[in-house]
């Protein structure tokens, strides 16, 4: 008579068609989404916004034989707004939001960015309010799909594309994975300090800097030395 619990796990970071792909074979779930599971979800759970990218909590979700695809899909759908809600809630005044859906979009790039969040967010956000261009190269990794080899080109950032924030003002019209609790807790939060760029440095983390040309010098330092 027990029941035995099986787990399936959203990866931060992650996008929605992997995440279709992955729960659809998942073992012991009963597949119960139409040919068109994003219509097929945004009808089950009126979902208000414009694309699926980002709506669902990156978390483990257990399950036993016989539960629906969906049941999850709706547990990661409610998990998410919920951490949503509750950064939005706390959010600190004067951000450069019109909404909390464009909270959700920062947070998914601040996700795909780096481990050292709060500081990458609080770069984003003061880029944002300064009027200056995000440029940051996971949007254009979004934007050229499958086109992406593992390297950016100088084309590849001057393309013309509502993610390639080189190219645009602001967000981008909708988030690019999904991102962890952690990510929207620190896109919620501006940080007091001046910091406007970051540079990777090769070991997981990152320098950052609040002039251009302090920017320029990490950039020979820690990027072009191995070049």
């Amino acid at each position: 008579g027990d029941i035995y619990y099986r787990n399936f796990r959203i990866k931060e970071g992650s996008r929605f068609n992997e995440l279709i792909l992955k729960i659809r074979n998942a073992e012991m779930l009963v597949d119960d989404l139409s040919d068109n599971p994003e219509s097929f979800l945004r009808n089950k759970f009126n979902i208000p916004f414009p694309y699926m990218e980002g709506l669902f909590a990156p978390e483990t979700y257990f399950y036993k034989s016989g539960d629906l695809v969906s049941d999850i899909l709706g547990r990661a759908y409610k998990a998410q707004m919920s951490h949503l809600k509750t950064a939005w809630s706390g959010r600190s005044i004067g951000l450069p939001y019109k909404d909390k859906y464009e909270l959700l979009i920062l947070a998914s790039i601040v996700e795909k960015e780096g481990n050292e969040k709060s500081k990458i967010a609080s770069v984003f956000l003061r880029r944002l309010l300064l009027g200056m261009k995000l440029q940051t190269d996971p949007t254009v990794i979004f934007a050229m799909g499958i086109a992406y080899n593992g390297n950016i080109k100088r084309k590849d950032l001057l393309m013309e594309h509502p993610y390639n924030t080189y190219f645009i003002n602001g967000l981008p019209p909708g988030p690019i994975s999904f991102p962890s609790k952690s990510s929207i807790a620190s896109s919620s939060f501006l940080d007091d300090q001046s910091y406007l760029y970051f540079v990777a440095k090769g070991d997981g983390t990152h320098y950052f800097s609040s002039s251009y040309e302090e920017h320029i010098q990490a950039v020979k330092k820690y990027q072009l030395k191995s070049k």
